[in-house]
């Protein structure tokens, strides 16, 4: 399955360096309200089926950073978890889910526990 994963200036570098996307720490820290068992939130590569997307569908908006988090696509080839399916394995705090997914798109948000080979980069 063809995917996307979006990102600033900054994560380009390591991903350009290392010829993969990696999963980020970022969610278990995120994640303390949304996991009933913390140890289920495990740190992960968000992707999405749409090439082009809108902004706060995603959650890219920088509203709380000064960096362009869609300057960059990184495209991969692979079978990864939807969201919804992960974070209901996970323990994901159901009523969490909902606020997170309120007026955006999270049927097309994706996610990976494993490192994805990079195949494209397209750069805004």
């Amino acid at each position: 399955m063809k995917l996307y994963h979006f990102t600033c200036d900054h994560g380009a570098e390591g991903i350009r360096r290392d010829g993969e996307l990696r999963p980020q720490s970022p969610w278990p820290v995120f994640a303390m309200g949304v996991a009933t068992r913390l140890e289920h939130a495990r740190p992960v590569v968000w992707l999405t089926d749409d090439p082009a997307p809108d902004r706060a569908a995603v959650g890219l908006t920088s509203v709380t950073l000064n960096c362009d988090r869609m300057a960059h696509r990184f495209e991969v080839d692979a079978r990864v978890w939807r969201w919804a399916d992960w974070a209901a394995v996970r323990g994901a705090n159901p009523e969490y889910l909902m606020v997170l997914g309120w007026g955006r798109e999270p049927w097309r948000w994706f996610v990976s526990e494993k490192p994805l080979p990079v195949l494209a980069e397209v750069v805004a």
